[in-house]
């Protein structure tokens, strides 16, 4: 930490003597004497002084005080003897780490030091007197404020802790304001899809949250609050977009949620009723269905379907039956065809040696009432009878000794010897066990259950998707031209080139996404005001000041590394400098507007020299040096008779560019100035670094085909710019593949457009913290490299690569778009390969009949990759369809390098590159590397 005196300056709003007074009491925090008046004093000032947060961070021994003072309250916690004024005292130092946890320049470093840990022995705490309900509901704010950024950092963070169960805790006993916030806390956990997906993920959870909810709703019915049980809906609600928990709900959702009981305390919150009325909505559509087939009307149980599946669907899938194992023991194992019976009540199944016909009834043995309903643990049993994974049984039972349980040592064989982890796996076991078992008594026993291991499998540590590579993970401080960067084409465009709708939502969108370089095309508007479209067609027109404040305000939101504006320049002279003004005036110093070092540059920054700046890219008047006069600048005589004809040639486009191009908004293009390409030998031969050029798809193919080493070469040193044809009106894209294969950094794609070719750069970038740079492997960042993406032998290494990938199950795919009514999806896998042109290829497994709920596979597919370290693997789930195109039905892409060996869960996206949990597909990865020399 640093000294006080280098902490964050108080706004210039403050007096001169409270700025004073401030540092004066974070100095007295550091004495025990003055410490208690200090707590007061500042945590009154929390909220008029902006800055507070990082002053309190950045200042030494402050935030060890406030921790401090949090440690000495434990001993009163058991038993319960803290007094009013201790309680005071240690919420004045929590409501200054509230300050800490929601201010966007200390949160990170709050959760990286696990400060809210802290405060979770005040969450357990169940007195009900009135220095407690004020501890518990102060501690509650500090994870209130962090949940209340919807940053996804801070429920991964959450996630692994026990806030859920705490929270649960304080909902069922705690006091009404208690209640509203730990609750709200549990709101904005569902509402992210991480934390949806881990509530619903197994029986035990939403069955706690559920349990607790309809408690909250029945005393809610006897001591209404209107704020408590807005949040107690929104829950609700949100559980009802997860498909198994919305037919979990249809059996428990309490009944006092579907009459009228809460009518009068709603009158007025229009909000409220709505989120009520959607949630009522979403529960009744399947049970419409119902109502029309014969079956329902035979049925008294209301049934629990699994997730991603239509009740008519998965009845029919589940009539149609099913090949299974029935397991009793590790030994017996025995084959049976199981089906649903036209009660919708029983199971029958058929001995596949046999032919003997038995019957069972797992709806009749869950309700063990008689009840012709299924309430509280009867439901939990139909439940866990639903999510049970033969696969995964199998694989875990290969393991256990008993066929019951993983004990710390054989997990350890497991990742060892499946997974292929070989650092730290016992350290890892323990970990997993803690984070993933959900038997708090097999976690003190360190051992894993079934259960937990099928969790781990479903987690981020059991994804094919290396999570250690999902941060930032390569090196950062390599010129710009090493990098991959993930770029837009006619950003400001959503739709179509021709006649479709300009917004700046396409900025908004392609940011978010990780995206590095957009592209804005300016011509002259109304009123001297420069405005953005795609000139000379019927697109819409979105004024240029609106596009930079929407660049200002999300340039950095995603990723901390720089933005490049790719300038397409119409306008007059006149509005050249309105451009070149706003840029100025709206980005301050965001706008790069000199070197970063003042010098000449020899070659370009590093991202991580360039972080937080925009960068113009656009025409400039004469050469970047003409502009900086540094010490030790030595500017390139031209005049020597062998340049005399090329440094007449820059004279007449620099005096030609004078008249077209304002002298203010040249000078904003630094490290980015756009030249014609005339040649890998003449860019060669000026060697400036700073210069880019752009090249059309199809020029950049012939120069592939004809120089492919030299493009690569080239690209080592200098960027270049790939944009598609423009005869692509629909916003069709082109394959970034075959430019990255060259090193093309900037490969600009219509982001608005879903498809394989943006799924690629989807899974390109989905690493390094998605920041939107890939950093190229080192035989492309070198400028005498052999390599050429034709000749996978111009590679220097070892020879191909084997990737082997066992398809083995999938998990509740979901029904394809527009289809008929009870229509079930026959669903295949097919695994493409996208490297150089010896790498490209794919392979499918057969399609299964009718079962999108729990499709078997078990095939093998094979594939040799000669240049790895470029190569994408795209996991693609089609509906088959033997009379016409086969449809979409989910995707992953990701890059090789990517890639975990072992037993993985591939969770899938939809057309669109957003989740659809819990679809995923369940793998077997193995990576074979070529012998080395000394093993041949």
């Amino acid at each position: 930490m640093h000294s006080l005196a280098t902490a964050a300056p108080v706004p210039t709003a403050l007096a001169q003597v409270d700025r004073e007074k401030i540092y004066q009491w974070i100095n007295e925090l550091s004495s025990p004497e003055t410490r208690e008046n200090a707590l007061l004093e500042l945590s009154k000032k929390r909220e008029s002084v902006p800055d507070l947060a990082p002053m309190l961070w950045h200042s030494f021994g402050t935030i060890a005080a406030l921790l401090q003072e949090i440690v000495n309250i434990y001993p009163s916690i058991n038993p319960p003897t803290l007094t009013a004024h201790q309680s005071n005292r240690v919420c004045n130092a929590l409501a200054l780490l509230q300050c800490v946890a929601s201010h966007p320049e200390t949160r990170s470093a709050f959760l990286a030091a696990h400060i809210p840990l802290f405060l979770y022995p005040f969450l357990h705490t169940v007195s009900k007197t009135r220095p407690f309900e004020y501890l518990r509901l102060t501690s509650l704010g500090v994870i209130g404020a962090l949940v209340k950024t919807d940053e996804q950092e801070v429920i991964n963070f959450l996630l692994t802790t026990e806030i859920i169960p705490l929270c649960l805790r304080i909902m069922e006993s705690g006091s009404e304001l208690s209640k509203t916030v730990a609750t709200f806390i549990l709101q904005k956990i569902l509402l992210d899809d991480t934390g949806l997906a881990y509530i619903c993920q197994t029986y035990e959870r939403f069955s706690h949250v559920a349990m607790i909810l309809g408690k909250m709703v029945l005393q809610l019915s006897k001591e209404p609050s209107a704020r408590l049980l807005k949040h107690v809906v929104r829950c609700y609600l949100r559980l009802s977009d997860n498909p198994r928990a919305r037919e979990a709900l249809r059996q428990c959702l309490p009944d006092q949620l579907k009459d009228t009981t809460f009518a009068q305390v709603l009158k007025d919150d229009t909000t409220t009723k709505r989120w009520l009325a959607q949630l009522v909505k979403n529960l009744q559509e399947a049970v419409i269905v119902e109502k029309t087939e014969p079956w329902h009307r035979c049925c008294a149980t209301p049934t629990m379907l699994p997730s991603g599946i239509r009740v008519t669907d998965t009845l029919e899938q589940m009539q149609q039956g099913t090949l299974m194992r029935k397991v009793k023991s590790k030994s017996w194992k025995k084959q049976r065809y199981f089906k649903l019976q036209d009660d919708c009540m029983t199971i029958w199944y058929q001995s596949k040696r046999t032919g003997k016909t038995e019957s069972a009834s797992p709806l009749q043995d869950a309700d063990k009432s008689e009840s012709g309903t299924l309430e509280g643990e009867e439901f939990v049993l139909f439940y866990k009878a639903l999510t049970q994974r033969e696969e995964v049984l199998s694989l875990f039972q290969e393991f256990s000794e008993d066929g019951k349980k993983l004990t710390l040592l054989e997990l350890v064989d497991f990742l060892q010897q499946e997974q292929l982890e070989d650092k730290g796996t016992e350290e890892m076991a323990m970990e997993l066990i803690d984070k993933y078992e959900p038997s708090e008594t097999a976690r003190a026993r360190h051992v894993l259950s079934a259960d937990g291991f099928l969790m781990y499998l479903c987690s981020p540590e059991g994804s094919i998707f290396n999570p250690q590579h999902r941060a930032l993970w390569q090196d950062m401080n390599q010129p710009l031209c090493h990098y991959f960067i993930s770029s837009s084409h006619n950003t400001y465009l959503i739709q179509d080139q021709i006649c479709g709708q300009s917004s700046i939502e396409g900025y908004i969108r392609a940011l978010k996404r990780g995206c590095r370089c957009l592209e804005v095309d300016c011509w002259d508007g109304p009123n001297g005001e420069p405005i953005v479209y795609h000139g000379h067609t019927f697109t819409s027109k979105i004024p240029f000041r609106e596009v930079v404040s929407t660049l200002g305000k999300y340039a950095f939101k995603a990723s901390d590394y720089p933005v490049i504006l790719s300038l397409e320049n119409h306008c007059s002279m006149e509005q050249q400098e309105v451009l070149a003004q706003q840029l100025k005036d709206i980005l301050g110093e965001q706008l790069l507007t000199t070197t970063t070092d003042g010098h000449i540059p020899t070659q370009l920054p590093s991202p991580e020299e360039l972080k937080h700046k925009i960068l113009l890219k656009g025409k400039k008047i004469g050469r970047l040096e003409d502009m900086l006069d540094g010490p030790g600048d030595e500017v390139p005589d031209v005049s020597d008779d062998d340049n005399g004809a090329e440094a007449e040639e820059e004279r007449r486009r620099a005096k030609k560019d004078k008249e077209t191009l304002a002298q203010a908004l040249s000078d904003c293009v630094i490290y980015c100035k756009n030249v014609s390409f005339r040649g890998f030998q003449e860019a060669r031969s000026h060697s400036r670094p700073s210069e880019i050029s752009s090249l059309s798809e199809a020029k950049a193919r012939k120069l592939i085909r004809d120089a492919g080493n030299e493009f690569v070469r080239h690209n080592a040193w200098q960027l270049s710019r790939i944009y598609p044809s423009g005869m692509r009106t629909d916003s069709s894209n082109y394959s970034p593949q075959e430019m990255w294969n060259v090193g093309c950094q900037i490969v600009a794609l219509n982001f608005q457009t879903a498809g394989m070719e943006m799924d690629l750069c989807d899974g390109l970038f989905r690493q390094n913290g998605h920041c939107g740079y890939v950093l190229k492997p080192p035989f492309m960042r070198d400028e005498e490299t052999l390599f050429n993406p034709s000749d996978p032998s111009s590679r220097e290494g070892l020879g191909p690569v084997t990737l082997t990938i066992q398809v083995i199950s999938g998990q509740q795919l979901p029904k394809v778009a527009n289809c008929k009514d009870g229509a079930i999806i026959d669903p295949l896998v097919r695994v493409e390969i996208h490297g150089v042109p010896a790498d490209q290829a794919h392979q499918e497994t057969k399609y299964i009949e009718n079962n999108g709920f729990n499709p078997r596979w078990d095939e093998t597919l094979q594939f040799q990759l000669h240049v790895p370290e470029l190569a994408l693997v795209r996991f693609v789930v089609e509906d088959y369809d033997k009379t016409s195109r086969n449809d979409f039905v989910g995707q992953f892409t990701l890059a090789f390098a990517n890639i975990k060996p072992g037993y993985r869960h591939i969770h899938l996206l939809s057309k669109d590159g957003t989740g659809i949990p819990p679809s995923s597909l369940f793998v077997h990865i193995r990576i074979t590397e070529p012998p080395g020399p000394e093993q041949d």
